[in-house]
């Protein structure tokens, strides 16, 4: 179970989508609000990848660390203030350096653990 990840096929699209999807949710919100649905997949993708991180490496990555608690923030935000939020350019700096440590992140991790991940 501990195959790497590039060896299985299927575990690699499913990765490659959600990596898409965190990336165009985080272009998009460079120029406009974010909705609640949208920082969903962003978090969904770093938490994924903070998980992951947390079992497979001695500590996680602090880039990674630094995303999950900007979108700790922005969430908290949407929950008490409106549907859509408003990054600002050094929340999403945060969160673009983050989803590029959470993209190493699941290329490292062993296909076993990715899917305990998942």
């Amino acid at each position: 179970m501990n195959k790497p990840l590039n060896t299985n096929l299927a575990l690699r699209r499913t990765v490659d989508h959600y990596a898409l999807r965190a990336h165009l949710v985080l272009d998009t919100a460079r120029h406009q609000a974010m909705t609640i649905n949208q920082a969903g997949e962003l978090d969904c993708y770093l938490e994924t990848a903070w998980q992951g991180a947390c079992r497979a490496f001695k500590s996680p990555p602090v880039k990674l660390g630094q995303a999950k608690a900007t979108m700790i923030t922005l969430l908290g935000q949407c929950y008490t203030e409106s549907d859509t939020m408003i990054v600002t350019e050094d929340q999403w700096h945060a969160l673009r350096e983050g989803v590029n440590c959470a993209d190493g992140v699941w290329l490292r991790l062993p296909a076993g653990m990715l899917l305990a991940t998942m």
